[in-house]
């Protein structure tokens, strides 16, 4: 199902996922593909973060600011949907080598 946004300013948009996955909660979207969400404290208030399957372990795509709000998110992913997965984030693409706001066993 896809579902259609508008925005006053911006054009119509199509997406794939009738609701995007609450901050923190895993989802996946295609084999391989796990997806979630970390919120910004902006008017864009959340940023989309992937993890792709790579080999043995997982490529991080993005992964937001450094706020208290999302080193916590991040700690709960590593503690629950993500623990004892190995992430190696040198497969990662450029985009995704900013430091991650937390000490997470992804380093």
């Amino acid at each position: 199902m896809t579902r259609t946004y508008s925005a006053d300013a911006a054009p119509m948009l199509t997406v794939p996922f009738e609701t995007m996955p609450d901050f923190g909660e895993m989802i996946e979207i295609a084999d391989g593909i796990l997806w979630t969400c970390i919120p910004l404290p902006y008017r864009l208030d959340h940023v989309n973060i992937y993890f792709l399957r790579d080999g043995d372990g997982w490529a991080v795509i993005d992964t937001g600011i450094r706020t208290e709000e999302a080193i916590g998110i991040w700690e709960a992913i590593f503690a629950g949907p993500m623990r004892g997965r190995a992430s190696d984030r040198r497969r990662s693409p450029p985009r995704s080598r900013l430091p991650l706001p937390c000490e997470c066993p992804c380093r």
